[in-house]
């Protein structure tokens, strides 16, 4: 199975707006990459994570979602920009 071309991925990665998600997150982040980012409570690393993300040219979107609550992450998953790929770490 070969990699999505980077313009064309998209990425839903729980936790990512610091420590090893946001590393995973950041390394997905090619121009054009659709990265999707949850996090539990911090807005303002929620939104370091988001400028992050967009310097590397990503197009990142971020849900303020408990991945411990199945339904916040369903929203998350059911929106129009699907994500093909799940990383939760």
């Amino acid at each position: 199975m070969s990699e999505p071309a980077p313009a064309s991925r998209r990425v839903l990665v729980t936790g990512g707006t610091r420590g090893l998600g946001l590393a995973i997150a950041l390394a997905l982040a090619d121009p054009g990459a659709r990265i999707a980012i949850t996090y539990a409570k911090n807005d303002a690393d929620a939104e370091e994570a988001r400028a992050q993300l967009t310097a590397g040219g990503a197009a990142p979107l971020v849900f303020k979602c408990s991945s411990a609550e199945s339904a916040e992450v369903r929203e998350a998953l059911t929106l129009p920009e699907k994500a093909p790929f799940l990383l939760r770490k």
